[in-house]
């Protein structure tokens, strides 16, 4: 895939595009981050550029010497995955089958912004990160900022609901046919509001800092 160089007056260092149509918001904030003193080289925009928080969702930057937390942005624990099944292409026929598939998916996986399970779910994970912190589960408060703000109660709490659940916007599952002759499910899971508490924290954290 080519890639595209903006390099105009406007720019203190240039933009490489991967998106052949960047919409003109996206590029905007693109412009207003290679003025950025903390740059180093270029901004790079990847083929799913849109306009975010500052920087477009899709941008790819490197700081010297600086963290900007809203070019990490909110989607830390965001997942992206292919997995490869055991079902042969040919076993797969029709759409009768595929509706199926999904009907089942949707009974068993909550999806949409802030739908997660009705009831608490199950996972040794959970556990094995509070031992890893030392921190016990009923000693968790309301606001726990030593731990980086988003380990309360109530995302603890929320966790437990949301883990197996995709979330809204962009994310999706969705079958392939492999090349392999294999099918292929690809899944972008959401973080769940964990993304958001994160960078919400040490975006204010660095206000601070900055005053």
């Amino acid at each position: 895939m080519k890639w595209i160089k903006y390099d105009k007056d406007d720019n203190k260092h240039p933009i490489l595009s991967w998106c052949e149509d960047v919409e003109e918001k996206a590029y905007s904030q693109a412009v207003n981050l290679s003025n950025h003193p903390a740059i180093y080289k270029h901004v790079a925009l990847m083929p799913d550029c849109h306009c975010g928080y500052g920087m477009p969702i899709g941008g790819v930057i490197a700081c010297d010497n600086a963290v900007i937390p809203n070019a990490v942005g909110v989607d830390i624990g965001c997942g992206m995955g292919a997995i490869q099944t055991n079902i042969p292409v040919g076993k797969l026929q029709g759409k009768q089958k595929l509706r199926e598939i999904l009907e089942g998916i949707k009974r068993y996986v909550p999806v949409g912004e802030g739908h997660s399970h009705h009831s608490k779910q199950d996972w040794a994970g959970f556990e094995n990160y509070l031992k890893s912190v030392g921190v016990h589960e009923e000693n968790l408060s309301q606001a726990d900022t030593k731990h980086g703000y988003w380990l309360t109660r109530h995302s603890w709490e929320l966790a437990k609901k949301s883990i197996g659940s995709l979330g809204g916007g962009n994310h999706f599952i969705e079958l392939q046919k492999g090349d392999d002759g294999f099918i292929w499910m690809m899944l972008h899971s959401g973080s769940r509001n964990l993304g958001f508490r994160i960078a919400d924290y040490y975006h204010k954290l660095a206000k601070r800092r900055c005053m």
